[in-house]
């Protein structure tokens, strides 16, 4: 496990995240996130033969906890699974820098979609995880659904999904 010092890690997230989920972040979310938590940020790789990234993640430890933030696979190396290799030996870093729990998270939208069942595959243990909806900035929340809904037309009419700009 490295931590994330450089940008190699960015162009692999922007292409798994722009292109399944429509997430943004931008450089400055990923250097912040870099600053503020500094010696708690993980960053593990997986190379391809040519020494290329086939697939990477972030991971932040508190206590005696990991948890899975983002990661992304390269599409030339889905094939091979290479997240199914990384999450294996954090697994394993993990347990040996005294950490009792990884945590996976759950499924894309709260959903027992393909990637809570990807997850799931790796331990039968489950816990409940609960989130808090809160907008603080209503106008900005509109103008960000308004703009989402221009690109490509999401359902305002259900709260099942939140934010709904990131439908």
């Amino acid at each position: 496990m490295g931590k994330p010092s450089d940008r190699i890690f960015y162009p692999l997230l922007y292409t798994l995240l722009l292109f399944f989920f429509c997430y943004r972040f931008s450089d400055e979310y990923f250097d912040g996130l870099r600053a503020s938590m500094a010696k708690h940020l993980h960053l593990g790789i997986v190379r391809g033969p040519a020494g290329d990234i086939a697939a990477s993640a972030l991971f932040m430890r508190a206590g005696d906890i990991v948890s899975y933030h983002l990661s992304g696979t390269a599409e030339a190396h889905l094939r091979f699974a290479p997240s199914k290799l990384m999450l294996h030996v954090v697994r394993q870093w993990a347990k040996d820098h005294g950490a009792r729990l990884l945590n996976l998270g759950g499924g894309f939208g709260g959903k027992a979609g393909p990637l809570y069942q990807f997850k799931a595959g790796f331990s039968r243990s489950q816990a409940d995880f609960h989130t808090l909806r809160i907008v603080c900035d209503t106008e900005r929340y509109d103008d960000l659904t308004r703009a989402r809904h221009q690109v490509r037309p999401i359902d305002t009419t259900t709260d099942e999904f939140f934010p709904s700009y990131r439908q």
